[in-house]
């Protein structure tokens, strides 16, 4: 069964428009990340077909200012989780596996 327009889940659509724009702006090992207008311009060229158009309204509403803010303090926490102590005495002793 194909789910289409208001069908699907309101929470799952704003994900959506979410997880696009975070991708579109986030550097990524294959390519640097675009800026917020060309990510708008993006979510708006699929408006209506990918994404709900009434949800890219409201992205629209936040202000740039705001979305640049919360992009910033993501950062200091990303810098503030980092740690230089090596990975294996973080991991869950449960998760380890035997290999043969």
């Amino acid at each position: 069964m194909r789910l289409r327009g208001e069908e699907i889940d309101l929470c799952a659509r704003i994900f959506a428009v979410a997880d696009a724009f975070d991708a579109i702006t986030s550097d990524r090992v294959y390519r640097k990340g675009k800026s917020y207008a060309a990510a708008a311009k993006e979510l708006d060229e699929w408006a209506g077909r990918q994404f709900d158009a009434d949800v890219i309204a409201a992205f629209h509403r936040v202000p740039q200012a705001d979305w640049d803010k919360l992009y910033r303090r993501s950062l200091m926490r990303q810098a503030e989780s980092r740690t230089d102590q090596p990975l294996e005495p973080l991991l869950d002793p449960r998760l380890e596996t035997v290999v043969h």
